[in-house]
């Protein structure tokens, strides 16, 4: 039998090992990794960055690959170079507003990122896979994170942070094996922020800092990498088959 492919949030997956709370919007077979190159800006743990501009769509490297079902590969290290707000090196994608500035929007209205994805490898304590982030005040609000069990028996946990270091992390009870797949949406809606797995919404949270601008960030951001010289020791990987977002018409500015 050929793979089925169920229809979540409008973008297709294959259906097995999603799970009973996901509800059928019709199938079809996804032929190739479902993204919008011009929305992204890569950033890779050497530092480099790469979007649309400059190929990103052909870019290959060890952090950023294809798999042999074609999903989107993002690998980590141990020790690399670091953006200027952050202390970890990361392979992760930046939001960007489809002519090539960065991509902000004000909290009104509903923002989403909705991804399928799968964790293949997690030799760490949090791996960040998607972030609204407070582009503001330069923290992420929201980070969803793999990790080893938690106290729940789930393997995802939610920090919301608007001070840097002073988060509240909220492990959740939604248990993902390595190599499964699953979806994820990260919400903004007027003020109101929701991250939903399979469909189920499993945090939601006031947005209370309302006068900032947000953006999205998606990938591999593995909290256990540091700065240092290039590694060779692979942390984690993280591969996605559809990553989208939606934003109200005309809400995206460019900086």
């Amino acid at each position: 039998m050929g793979v089925k492919w169920r229809k979540i949030f409008g973008l297709a997956v294959a259906a097995a090992g999603l799970g009973s709370a996901i509800s059928l919007y019709g199938l079809r077979p996804a032929e190739a990794v479902q993204i919008d190159w011009t929305q992204w800006r890569l950033m890779e743990p050497d530092g480099a960055q790469y979007d649309e501009g400059k190929r990103l769509s052909s870019r290959r490297s060890p952090y950023f690959y294809r798999t042999d079902d074609d999903w989107l590969g993002f690998a980590d290290i141990a020790t690399g170079t670091t953006s200027r707000h952050s202390k970890h090196p990361r392979s992760e994608l930046r939001e960007l507003n489809g002519q090539g500035k960065r991509a902000c929007w004000m909290p009104e209205g509903q923002h989403t990122l909705t991804c399928c994805l799968r964790v293949r490898q997690a030799d760490s304590r949090n791996v960040v896979i998607g972030q609204v982030y407070n582009m503001t005040d330069g923290i992420p609000i929201i980070t969803l994170g793999y990790t080893p069990e938690n106290k729940l028996g789930g393997n995802l946990r939610v920090l919301y942070e608007t001070e840097r270091g002073h988060g509240h992390s909220t492990p959740l009870a939604v248990p993902i094996a390595l190599g499964e797949p699953f979806f994820y949406q990260l919400r903004e809606e007027d003020g109101e922020l929701q991250v939903r797995i399979n469909g189920e919404v499993v945090y939601e949270h006031e947005v209370t800092v309302p006068d900032k601008v947000f953006y999205f960030k998606c990938g591999n951001y593995d909290q256990s990498a540091v700065a240092g010289e290039m590694s060779d020791k692979v942390l984690s990987r993280v591969e996605f088959q559809s990553i989208a977002v939606a934003h109200p018409e005309g809400s995206v500015m460019g900086r």
